[in-house]
Formats: C-alpha cells, structure tokens, sequence
C-alpha cells in the first residue's frame, strides 16, 4: 500500500473515532453533573481519567517492548468498547470513576500510536505536514460530535448519544481492519531495523533515562502540558459554560468553535513550523491563543464569547502539530529512546489533564465560568513568554541529548 493511502485510511480512522469521542467528551460533564456533584467534584473526577493515564504512562514503558501502533489501536478499540457500557450505567462518583480510568488508558494509547504511526511512515521534514492533516480530520470529528449531542440530548442525557458513539466506533474499527490487512507487515519492523542495537534497563535504570530524556526535552514537554491543561478546561467547563451563555441546542457552537480552526489550519502548520521552527512556532501561536481568552471574564453573550474561542484556537491548531512533528523529530534522532520520548509526552499530556478539570471545577465554582477562562490565559500567557524568551534554538537530542543507560546491552 502506499504511503499516501495508508495516511488517508489512517486519517478516516481517527475522523471517526473523534466523531465518537467529540459525543463522549461533551456527555460526560453533563451526565456527571445530573448526579447532582459540584464543579468542583466534576473536574476531580474528569482529573481521574488522567491520573491514570498517567500511572499507566510510568508502566507502558516497561510492559509494551514495541510500540508497534496497530497493536496499540488494537487496545486502544477494545477499552473504547468497553467505557460507554460503564458511563451509561454510572450514577456514583465511583462508577464514574472507574469510566474514567478506562478512557484516560485508552485515550493513551491514541496517543502512542498516532506517534509511532507518523514516526514509522513520515520524513521527517514531512512530519508536521502529516500531523497537521491528523488533526484536520479529527477536526471534524470534535466539530460535528458535540453538534450532533445537541440534537441528541434533552432534559437528560439518555441512551441516544450512546448509540452514536458505538455507530461512529464501528466505522473507525472498519477503518483500522482494512488499514491493517492492506499495509500487512511492510512496516512492522521497518522502524526497528535502523535501532544500532538493543538495549534493556532495570527500573532504576528506566527512571533515571526517563529523568534525563525529561530534562532535555522540558521545552517542548512545558508546551504539552500547556496545550492539554487548556483544552481540559475547555473539555471540562466549555459545555457548562456553553449553557450558561443560554445558547439552547446550538450550545454545541462554543466546543466547535474550539475546535474549528484545526480544520482550517491544520494544512498549513507544516509550512509556518518549517518557517519559524517547531518549538518556536507553538511557543508564539501558544501566547497569542491565551491573549484572544483574556476578555472572557468581561463578556457573557455566546454572540460575543465563540467569536473569541474561534480566534484563541486558531492559534492553537497551529500549536498542535508543530509541537507533535517535534516530537516525531526528536524520536528519529534517537530511535533507541522512543518508547521513552513518547512515554513522556504522554505523561505531560495526562498531567494537563489531571490539573486542568480539577483547576478548572474549583475555579469555576469560585469565580464563574468566564473569570476561569481569563486565569487561564493569564497564566499560559506568561508561560509561553517565559519560554519564547529562554529557549530561542530548536532541540536537538543528536547534539544535547542524554547518554544511553543500559543494563544489558
């Protein structure tokens, strides 16, 4: 199969799995809340989810040897499967809880595989141009998803939305079957023929590789966070937000709006990334993104508050891929740290969703929906400043990354 139409049947996968999880992500708040919890207790329990995307990151390193992605969507479908019979069912923090677990490893392995994907089939000046298109596709899916819950819930949240989540799963299981009988293993092991040598650590050995590799990629690893604490405070209050401005079914509007410009942008972040430089590039795109949130607080008419959402994640999707071609870079560079580049990226995106709902719950409970968001911005704001200014040349793990540890070698 060729590469181009590997990536399309790869990008017809995720528009339908986000299609599925755009519907997931904007029930589960609502659900939740229906049982009569705080926003407070709302984001520790949508916090769960990553708490144990996070435990499951400090594990994945030692429990998968390859990171091969079809094996990982693999797991990754079978746990999608499994989490609306849990959330359907779920009344109590506990059962809620235990929905969440099983989204935050399967949210994972999304992750993991989309990177070993793009690793094993892209060039690498080609990485950011291909991330983008990713996102293009699932663009549409966090466009249209909570669209069509606005249709799809009433009073309360039923059955409904469910049944589209596992018709829109099905598709992009199809999608995953033929991708998998038509690229057979012409790259299974393609990625891991060019490894110098193997390499195996002890859990000491794994932890202090993991510190190092930590150290060297803090730039980029910061941008992660920032990223995914952002749009786990979108995720977590955008739809109680996007009632609160009293929008009735076109509610929906704010998180596609949020989600919208990737679409439109996504095509051209390989082309301003090769411009400005990967890490550059989701510094700056990052601030300006913050600086469009500031005025929230001030502004409570949807008329006025999804024309600012629209303009903050223009600057976002821009964000996104360049930081995630990064990644992909620094994987090829040092192929025999992948498992633990991608561990850490998938920390520091579950870390960003761990204290974005809870951050998100407490201050919205406190200040209002619109003075969260304006924190939120402030604080993003100053990060990206702060890294824009110490951090001015691209990372390179060829030329500063860490030695290799091996045990056995």
């Amino acid at each position: 199969m060729g590469a181009h139409a590997s990536l399309y049947l790869m990008c017809a996968m995720m528009l339908f799995w986000t299609l599925s999880e755009g519907i997931v992500s904007f029930v589960v708040p609502l659900k939740i809340e229906e049982s009569g919890v705080s926003d407070t207790m709302l984001g520790i329990i949508l916090g769960s989810s990553s708490v144990a995307g996070a435990l499951f990151d400090l594990i994945a390193v030692r429990l998968f040897k390859d990171t091969y992605y079809k094996r990982i969507f693999g797991a990754m479908f079978a746990l999608c499967l499994l989490f609306p019979l849990i959330m359907i069912q779920a009344t109590t923090p506990i059962l809620f809880v235990l929905a969440m677990i099983v989204w935050g490893v399967y949210y994972d392995l999304r992750n993991i595989g989309n990177f070993d994907y793009i690793a094993r089939t892209t060039d690498k000046r080609d990485s950011t141009k291909n991330f983008g298109m990713l996102q293009v596709f699932q663009s549409v899916g966090w466009i249209l998803g909570p669209i069509i819950v606005g249709f799809l819930v009433g009073e309360k949240v039923g059955w409904e939305p469910f049944a589209a989540i596992y018709i829109f799963l099905g598709i992009a299981l199809a999608c995953f079957v033929i991708l998998s009988i038509m690229t057979g293993k012409q790259d299974s092991r393609a990625h891991d023929k060019e490894k110098t040598r193997e390499c195996r650590r002890g859990t000491w050995s794994e932890i202090r590789m993991m510190g190092q590799v930590g150290v060297a990629l803090f730039p980029a690893l910061a941008v992660i966070f920032m990223l995914n604490f952002t749009d786990a405070f979108f995720w977590s209050i955008g739809p109680l937000f996007a009632e609160h401005l009293g929008l009735g079914p076109w509610a929906g509007l704010f998180m596609t709006a949020w989600s919208l410009p990737g679409l439109l942008l996504g095509w051209h972040a390989g082309r301003i990334a090769a411009k400005y430089g990967k890490e550059r590039t989701a510094f700056i795109a990052q601030f300006f993104g913050a600086l469009f949130l500031l005025p929230l607080s001030y502004v409570d008419h949807g008329l006025a508050v999804i024309p600012l959402v629209f303009i903050a994640a223009m600057f976002t999707s821009v964000a996104w891929p360049a930081i995630q071609g990064a990644f992909a870079d620094y994987i090829r560079e040092r192929e025999e740290l992948e498992k633990e580049i991608e561990g850490l990226e998938d920390l520091y995106t579950n870390l960003g969703y761990v204290f974005g709902p809870v951050l998100a719950g407490f201050l919205a409970d406190q200040l209002g929906y619109g003075s969260t968001f304006t924190v939120l911005a402030i604080a993003i704001m100053l990060s990206s400043l702060f890294l824009v200014s110490k951090y001015r040349k691209r990372i390179s793990l060829t030329k500063n990354g860490p030695p290799l540890i091996c045990d056995v070698a």
